[in-house]
């Protein structure tokens, strides 16, 4: 087998690229100011009274080879990442009494099937 080329390089060099210019940013910056976050979906823009932001939890889905290769695809023919599919999920979920049900419905065949 011949050696495939990457285009871009490796994962590694190009962390290390945009480290380096976040870097070389933070050296020229002279002056923070400071901004109000916009609303993103789970946070709300200026946090709570104390002035902190909502904070977020991390979640690990264990997906198999297939869902996880339809994941990326999907998100990739969106433009998008896996990230904000699963937000955009969860906003649905929560905003469609209908896709609710049929959640609920498919959460129990899936029960039953174990």
């Amino acid at each position: 087998m011949s050696p495939s080329k990457n285009k871009g390089g490796s994962a590694r060099d190009i962390l290390s690229r945009g480290s380096r210019q976040v870097q070389q940013g933070a050296e020229q910056a002279q002056e923070v100011v400071p901004t109000t976050p916009a609303a993103t979906p789970g946070r709300r823009a200026g946090g709570d009274a104390g002035g902190r932001r909502e904070g977020t939890k991390r979640i690990t889905v264990d997906l198999p080879r297939n869902e996880h290769k339809f994941l990326r695809d999907f998100a990739y023919d969106a433009d998008s990442d896996g990230m904000r599919v699963v937000r955009a999920l969860l906003m649905e979920l929560r905003d469609n009494p209908e896709l609710s049900a049929r959640v609920v419905g498919r959460l129990a065949a899936l029960q039953e099937g174990r």
